[in-house]
Protein backbone atom coordinates (compact mmCIF):
# COMPACT_ATOMS: atom_id res chain seq x y z
CA UNK A 1 0.00 0.00 0.00
CA UNK A 2 2.90 2.51 0.70
CA UNK A 3 4.53 1.87 -2.46
CA UNK A 4 1.45 2.31 -4.30
CA UNK A 5 0.87 5.86 -2.57
CA UNK A 6 4.54 6.50 -3.47
CA UNK A 7 4.06 5.88 -7.23
CA UNK A 8 0.60 8.16 -6.89
CA UNK A 9 2.67 10.76 -4.95
CA UNK A 10 5.45 10.25 -7.46
CA UNK A 11 2.94 10.99 -10.84
CA UNK A 12 1.43 13.75 -9.23
CA UNK A 13 5.02 15.23 -8.99
CA UNK A 14 5.67 15.12 -12.57
CA UNK A 15 2.80 16.12 -13.70
CA UNK A 16 2.89 19.38 -11.50
CA UNK A 17 6.12 19.78 -12.56
CA UNK A 18 5.38 19.40 -16.16
CA UNK A 19 2.73 22.37 -15.46
CA UNK A 20 4.77 24.63 -13.72
CA UNK A 21 7.77 24.60 -16.50
CA UNK A 22 5.20 24.99 -19.53
CA UNK A 23 3.35 28.09 -17.77
CA UNK A 24 7.36 29.35 -16.97
CA UNK A 25 8.38 29.10 -20.19
CA UNK A 26 4.55 30.55 -21.87
CA UNK A 27 4.78 33.76 -19.75
CA UNK A 28 8.52 34.47 -21.19
CA UNK A 29 8.22 38.35 -22.41
CA UNK A 30 11.38 38.88 -24.39
CA UNK A 31 13.18 37.32 -26.55
CA UNK A 32 16.56 36.94 -25.02
CA UNK A 33 16.69 33.09 -23.82
CA UNK A 34 16.27 32.39 -19.99
CA UNK A 35 17.74 30.42 -17.68
CA UNK A 36 15.07 28.07 -17.81
CA UNK A 37 15.65 27.01 -21.60
CA UNK A 38 19.31 27.39 -21.65
CA UNK A 39 19.09 24.53 -19.17
CA UNK A 40 16.43 22.54 -20.51
CA UNK A 41 18.39 23.05 -24.14
CA UNK A 42 21.95 21.96 -23.04
CA UNK A 43 21.19 19.68 -19.88
CA UNK A 44 22.05 16.28 -20.05
CA UNK A 45 21.41 13.75 -17.18
CA UNK A 46 23.09 10.20 -16.42
CA UNK A 47 20.24 7.64 -15.90
CA UNK A 48 20.70 4.17 -14.51
CA UNK A 49 19.12 0.92 -14.63
CA UNK A 50 19.04 -1.33 -11.64
CA UNK A 51 21.46 0.92 -10.25
CA UNK A 52 24.06 0.29 -13.24
CA UNK A 53 24.82 3.87 -14.58
CA UNK A 54 25.00 4.73 -18.31
CA UNK A 55 27.76 5.85 -19.59
CA UNK A 56 26.31 8.81 -22.39
CA UNK A 57 24.24 11.03 -20.98
CA UNK A 58 20.94 11.79 -22.06
CA UNK A 59 19.55 14.87 -23.10
CA UNK A 60 16.60 16.52 -20.70
CA UNK A 61 14.66 16.52 -23.63
CA UNK A 62 15.15 12.56 -24.46
CA UNK A 63 14.35 12.32 -20.32
CA UNK A 64 11.07 14.01 -21.19
CA UNK A 65 9.81 12.56 -24.16
CA UNK A 66 10.50 9.04 -22.82
CA UNK A 67 7.75 9.76 -20.83
CA UNK A 68 5.35 8.78 -23.69
CA UNK A 69 5.97 5.43 -22.36
CA UNK A 70 4.64 5.60 -19.10
CA UNK A 71 1.34 3.82 -19.05
CA UNK A 72 -0.05 4.08 -15.49
CA UNK A 73 -1.49 7.68 -16.11
CA UNK A 74 -2.23 9.37 -19.77
CA UNK A 75 -1.49 12.56 -18.04
CA UNK A 76 1.83 12.56 -17.57
CA UNK A 77 2.81 11.67 -20.92
CA UNK A 78 0.49 14.48 -21.94
CA UNK A 79 1.72 16.94 -19.72
CA UNK A 80 5.28 15.81 -20.80
CA UNK A 81 4.36 15.94 -24.82
CA UNK A 82 2.70 19.69 -24.12
CA UNK A 83 6.26 20.68 -22.15
CA UNK A 84 7.58 19.56 -25.97
CA UNK A 85 5.34 21.28 -27.82
CA UNK A 86 6.23 24.46 -25.57
CA UNK A 87 9.79 24.25 -26.19
CA UNK A 88 9.62 23.45 -29.68
CA UNK A 89 7.86 26.73 -30.15
CA UNK A 90 10.39 29.20 -27.64
CA UNK A 91 13.34 27.00 -27.69
CA UNK A 92 16.25 27.53 -30.55
CA UNK A 93 17.89 23.97 -30.90
CA UNK A 94 16.95 20.65 -33.04
CA UNK A 95 14.90 18.72 -30.73
CA UNK A 96 15.51 15.60 -33.19
CA UNK A 97 18.91 15.72 -31.92
CA UNK A 98 18.53 15.49 -28.75
CA UNK A 99 16.57 12.46 -28.82
CA UNK A 100 19.90 10.77 -29.51
CA UNK A 101 19.39 7.12 -30.71
CA UNK A 102 16.25 7.03 -28.61
CA UNK A 103 14.30 9.17 -31.57
CA UNK A 104 12.88 6.32 -33.83
CA UNK A 105 11.57 4.04 -30.28
CA UNK A 106 10.05 7.59 -29.14
CA UNK A 107 8.51 8.07 -32.54
CA UNK A 108 7.25 4.81 -32.38
CA UNK A 109 5.82 4.86 -29.05
CA UNK A 110 3.89 8.11 -29.78
CA UNK A 111 2.72 6.59 -33.33
CA UNK A 112 1.61 3.41 -31.86
CA UNK A 113 -0.57 5.49 -28.87
CA UNK A 114 -1.92 7.79 -31.68
CA UNK A 115 -3.46 4.90 -33.19
CA UNK A 116 -4.92 3.03 -30.39
CA UNK A 117 -8.78 3.35 -30.21
CA UNK A 118 -8.65 3.02 -26.64
CA UNK A 119 -5.99 5.65 -26.00
CA UNK A 120 -6.68 8.63 -23.89
CA UNK A 121 -7.70 11.41 -26.09
CA UNK A 122 -5.65 14.52 -23.86
CA UNK A 123 -2.60 12.40 -25.15
CA UNK A 124 -3.96 12.23 -28.45
CA UNK A 125 -4.54 15.52 -29.03
CA UNK A 126 -1.42 16.57 -27.28
CA UNK A 127 0.87 14.64 -29.80
CA UNK A 128 -1.05 16.05 -33.19
CA UNK A 129 -0.30 19.77 -30.95
CA UNK A 130 3.53 18.23 -30.83
CA UNK A 131 3.80 17.52 -34.51
CA UNK A 132 1.52 20.64 -36.03
CA UNK A 133 4.15 22.34 -33.98
CA UNK A 134 7.37 21.00 -35.42
CA UNK A 135 6.11 21.27 -38.87
CA UNK A 136 7.10 24.98 -38.69
CA UNK A 137 9.92 25.11 -36.16
CA UNK A 138 11.76 21.46 -35.89
CA UNK A 139 12.11 19.90 -39.66
CA UNK A 140 14.05 17.14 -38.82
CA UNK A 141 11.55 15.75 -35.90
CA UNK A 142 8.51 16.09 -38.22
CA UNK A 143 10.26 14.53 -40.86
CA UNK A 144 10.89 11.00 -38.50
CA UNK A 145 6.54 11.56 -37.67
CA UNK A 146 6.27 11.83 -41.38
CA UNK A 147 8.17 9.30 -42.41
CA UNK A 148 7.26 9.78 -46.44
CA UNK A 149 9.28 7.95 -49.56
CA UNK A 150 9.52 8.48 -53.51
CA UNK A 151 7.98 5.49 -55.07
CA UNK A 152 9.77 6.72 -58.40
CA UNK A 153 12.65 8.41 -57.43
CA UNK A 154 13.45 7.93 -61.47
CA UNK A 155 10.46 10.02 -62.69
CA UNK A 156 11.09 13.41 -61.17
CA UNK A 157 8.00 15.05 -63.39
CA UNK A 158 5.90 12.51 -61.90
CA UNK A 159 6.55 12.22 -58.14
CA UNK A 160 4.79 9.77 -56.56
CA UNK A 161 5.06 9.73 -52.48
CA UNK A 162 4.17 6.79 -50.42
CA UNK A 163 3.17 6.74 -46.63
CA UNK A 164 5.77 4.50 -44.34
CA UNK A 165 3.85 2.14 -42.18
CA UNK A 166 5.39 4.24 -39.17
CA UNK A 167 4.05 7.23 -40.34
CA UNK A 168 1.86 9.45 -38.22
CA UNK A 169 -0.27 10.37 -40.79
CA UNK A 170 -1.96 6.57 -41.09
CA UNK A 171 -3.79 7.84 -37.65
CA UNK A 172 -4.65 11.47 -38.84
CA UNK A 173 -6.59 9.63 -42.04
CA UNK A 174 -8.20 7.48 -39.75
CA UNK A 175 -8.58 10.35 -37.37
CA UNK A 176 -10.83 12.62 -40.26
CA UNK A 177 -12.86 9.16 -41.59
CA UNK A 178 -15.98 9.21 -40.13
CA UNK A 179 -16.64 5.51 -41.25
CA UNK A 180 -14.21 4.67 -38.77
CA UNK A 181 -14.62 7.12 -35.77
CA UNK A 182 -18.46 7.01 -35.51
CA UNK A 183 -20.87 10.18 -34.60
CA UNK A 184 -19.55 9.53 -30.93
CA UNK A 185 -15.62 11.04 -32.59
CA UNK A 186 -14.17 13.72 -29.74
CA UNK A 187 -14.15 17.40 -32.00
CA UNK A 188 -11.02 17.96 -30.46
CA UNK A 189 -9.25 14.94 -31.96
CA UNK A 190 -10.89 16.32 -35.17
CA UNK A 191 -10.10 20.11 -34.70
CA UNK A 192 -6.23 19.00 -33.82
CA UNK A 193 -6.26 16.54 -36.90
CA UNK A 194 -7.54 19.17 -39.58
CA UNK A 195 -5.05 21.45 -37.87
CA UNK A 196 -2.05 19.85 -38.55
CA UNK A 197 -3.29 19.43 -42.46
CA UNK A 198 -3.20 22.87 -42.33
CA UNK A 199 -0.24 22.82 -40.72
CA UNK A 200 0.89 21.02 -43.72
CA UNK A 201 -0.43 22.73 -46.45
CA UNK A 202 0.75 25.83 -45.07
CA UNK A 203 4.17 24.95 -44.87
CA UNK A 204 4.29 23.74 -48.33
CA UNK A 205 5.08 20.08 -47.53
CA UNK A 206 4.46 18.97 -50.70
CA UNK A 207 5.32 15.32 -50.63
CA UNK A 208 3.50 14.38 -47.17
CA UNK A 209 -0.19 16.30 -49.27
CA UNK A 210 0.81 14.44 -52.37
CA UNK A 211 0.75 10.75 -50.30
CA UNK A 212 -2.52 12.34 -48.34
CA UNK A 213 -4.50 13.20 -51.56
CA UNK A 214 -3.54 9.82 -53.20
CA UNK A 215 -5.88 7.99 -50.58
CA UNK A 216 -9.49 6.77 -51.61
CA UNK A 217 -12.01 9.90 -50.38
CA UNK A 218 -9.44 11.76 -48.55
CA UNK A 219 -11.14 14.56 -49.29
CA UNK A 220 -14.59 13.21 -48.53
CA UNK A 221 -13.26 12.51 -45.40
CA UNK A 222 -11.81 16.08 -44.75
CA UNK A 223 -15.23 17.89 -46.00
CA UNK A 224 -17.17 15.80 -44.05
CA UNK A 225 -17.80 18.10 -40.98
CA UNK A 226 -19.09 20.40 -43.25
CA UNK A 227 -22.25 18.67 -44.21
CA UNK A 228 -23.12 18.03 -40.91
CA UNK A 229 -24.26 19.55 -37.53
CA UNK A 230 -21.96 20.28 -35.10
CA UNK A 231 -22.85 21.75 -31.27
CA UNK A 232 -21.23 25.07 -30.57
CA UNK A 233 -20.13 23.66 -27.18
CA UNK A 234 -18.51 21.22 -29.39
CA UNK A 235 -16.84 23.46 -31.00
CA UNK A 236 -15.95 25.94 -28.07
CA UNK A 237 -14.40 22.58 -26.67
CA UNK A 238 -12.10 21.38 -29.51
CA UNK A 239 -10.58 25.07 -29.48
CA UNK A 240 -10.06 24.96 -25.88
Amino acid sequence: MRSTGCAAAATESLKLAFSIIDLLLQSKQDQAPTPLEQALATQSIKRSADGISVSSPVHLVAVIASYIHHRDDPLVPAGATRLLTRLAQVAPMSMFACLGQEAVAIRDAYVNRLAASSEDTELKVATLELIRESVSSQPSLVELFLCIRAANKDNKEQAVYVLEPESCLHSILDLINPDIQGPQHPPSLLHASVALLHALWQGRHDAALLALRAHKDFWRHLTNPLFNDVQLDDIQDAED
